[in-house]
């Protein structure tokens, strides 16, 4: 299984079904995260689309070089 952060770099190449990967590695994490801190679950489901949004737009600036799950986590704090 490779690592977030080789899925972050195939992504970054262009590959698409590392983003799918990297959805379903953290979907369910994140939207328990977000729902924790927001208590409705409907503002938790849009800020974890929001979040995989960034990693789609930001995915060739190498934000995630070190963690991706620590720039993952902490953008969707941020939002």
């Amino acid at each position: 299984m490779p690592s977030d952060e080789a899925l972050y770099e195939a992504l970054s190449g262009g590959d698409l079904k590392a983003f799918d990967a990297l959805y379903a590695r953290y979907e369910r994490h994140l939207f328990g995260f977000t729902r924790k801190h927001l208590m409705d679950a409907h503002a938790a489901e849009d800020v974890l689309h929001e979040t995989f949004m960034v990693v789609i737009r930001d995915r060739a600036g190498g934000h995630a070089a070190q963690s991706f799950r620590a720039w993952l986590f902490q953008v969707a704090r941020h939002l």
